[in-house]
């Protein structure tokens, strides 16, 4: 009776161990994705590249309460160059691709236990290594770039395989937002571009709201045609850049592009 008692008691002691595990488990599953939920919300608010990347680092703090981190992009020359970093210690920092690396620009998220192991960080001077044991590395692959995102301990072996799960699905969200920035950011460019060429032409350009009739983007060479300044122009009759002679012929032909048709 007293081996089935002690029987008893070590079955409900084991017990009661396993639904703690799993009371902390789901708790820990809970703040993972809370911080993700968290991190997604900046991501999705932010449009710029710089912003995402600033946010995504303030959002993995969070997460992984690292020391330090930082990210990099690969550039033309095959050289890693720092984005953005929490400390000054990694502002300027340049890594050669190697063979850790290039798992990593490859797909795979990796910790290093020992930093001291990895050729990439044992060519970095040691002023840039200082504090630095552990590191965890995840890629930030795009289209338009490939870039990696660092965090750094002083701790050895800190980083845990449920820090590469979480950043596994971090960084899922994190290049949906970059790739969103990229496109933002290429048709900011393109749009600065067109008005360069726009202001920049020889001959007069302008284009009008065909509804209200009012000019919209008066160029600088029609604005001097007319003998005024451009901004003056906006929101104006377009007849104020036509001869009075040309104001109904003017009207006729606009009437017609608004309905399709062609004017003789």
């Amino acid at each position: 009776a007293l081996e089935q008692a002690h029987s008893a008691e070590e079955k409900l002691t084991e017990t009661y161990l396993r639904l703690v595990q799993s009371k902390e488990k789901e708790e820990l599953q809970l703040r993972e994705t809370q911080n993700l939920l968290e991190g997604l919300r900046q991501l999705v608010a932010s449009t710029g590249v710089h912003e995402i990347l600033t946010g995504m680092l303030d959002s993995l703090r969070i997460m992984f309460d690292f020391e330090q981190a930082f990210i990099l992009t690969l550039e033309d020359n095959g050289r890693f160059k720092t984005l953005a970093s929490t400390t000054p210690q990694f502002e300027g920092a340049e890594f050669q691709l190697a063979q850790f690396f290039e798992r990593i620009i490859a797909g795979k998220t990796l910790a290093a236990f020992d930093i001291s192991q990895v050729p990439e960080w044992k060519m970095q001077p040691a002023a840039r290594r200082a504090g630095v044991v552990s590191a965890l590395h995840v890629p930030l692959i795009t289209p338009d770039s490939k870039n990696m995102l660092i965090c750094a301990h002083s701790q050895r072996g800190y980083f845990t395989p449920s820090n590469i799960r979480v950043a596994e699905r971090f960084s899922v969200l994190a290049v949906q937002s970059l790739q969103k920035a990229e496109l933002i950011t290429a048709m900011r460019q393109q749009e600065h571009r067109s008005r360069a060429l726009f202001q920049q032409a020889n001959d007069g350009i302008c284009t009008m709201d065909p509804l209200t009739r009012t000019l919209i983007h008066v160029n600088n060479k029609m604005a001097e045609m007319v003998g005024y300044e451009a901004q003056e122009l906006i929101g104006r009759p377009f007849t104020i850049i036509t001869a009075p002679e040309e104001h109904q012929s003017g009207s006729d032909r606009l009437l017609a592009a608004v309905q399709g048709q062609r004017f003789p």
